[in-house]
């Protein structure tokens, strides 16, 4: 399945029994942080978490970034146009 972020959020828990897709949020401020976590059990064989954006905006200059391991988590923060993954 896949979630399109808000600028409301800022922790999107995934549980999923395929594929994820998430989309960043769309016109947010400087400084916008927002939380992905997988909080599924292992192993995340066939669940992948994809992160993207939709916006034409990047994630440390590339198109997306993935989440492959259970309980795994990633904190990207909105900066000057992008996304920037923090941990």
């Amino acid at each position: 399945g896949s979630y399109i972020g808000t600028s409301s959020d800022f922790y999107i828990a995934v549980v999923a029994a395929k594929e994820s897709k998430i989309y960043l949020p769309t016109s947010v401020r400087d400084g916008k942080i927002i939380i992905i976590k997988s909080e599924m059990k292992p192993p995340l064989v066939g669940r992948t978490i994809t992160i993207t954006t939709s916006d034409g905006s990047t994630i440390d200059g590339y198109k997306e970034d993935k989440i492959t391991v259970s309980h795994d988590c990633r904190t990207y923060i909105y900066n000057n146009s992008n996304w920037h993954r923090i941990s």
